[in-house]
């Protein structure tokens, strides 16, 4: 059975410093929950986002969130997360089809270790563009849904209140 903190108001806090993911990810040794500082590593990791790149993160890892809010994210990841995924499939299928008929025409006209260079180039250019395009994808539309609930926590790209205007 999880414990669960409440705030002032009485709402249910969500404990994302208990789940199996995030001592996994943040404590894989286990030395902070031994501590008893995993409320602590989770400020640390909000803190430690960028609002403007990665605002689903501050977010999802905000000290105040709430149980409710932290499913609702949860839902959201999980669902651009699947689409993500098929995506991914889609594409990797589109290239590997793509592939042979340019090896063909390659390896008609070079020598065959140029041939294996043309190879190796190509797998080298889809985990160095395709890869990281289809994550940042990812990671903008998670950004986009979490922008509904990050006025409501206080997380905010706009760095123009921290700064006294003269």
């Amino acid at each position: 059975m999880a414990d669960f903190l409440s705030n002032d108001e009485g709402e249910i806090l969500a404990n994302v410093q208990d789940c199996m993911g995030f001592k996994s990810q943040f404590d894989s040794k286990g030395l902070e929950e031994l501590r008893s500082r995993l409320v602590r590593r989770m400020e640390m990791v909000h803190n430690r986002y960028d609002p403007t790149t990665h605002l689903f993160q501050k977010v999802y890892y905000h000290p105040g969130l709430l149980l409710q809010d932290e499913r609702e994210l949860r839902r959201i990841f999980e669902t651009h997360n699947a689409a993500q995924e098929r995506n991914k499939s889609m594409i990797q299928f589109a290239s590997f089809i793509a592939f042979w008929p340019s090896f063909y025409f390659a390896s008609q006209r070079l020598r065959p270790t140029s041939a294996l260079l043309f190879a190796a180039g190509y797998v080298t250019f889809y985990n160095s563009f395709v890869n990281p395009i289809s994550y940042e994808l990812l990671q903008r539309s998670l950004n986009k849904d979490a922008r509904r609930m990050a006025d409501k926590y206080g997380v905010s790209a706009d760095e123009s209140k921290y700064y006294k205007s003269d």
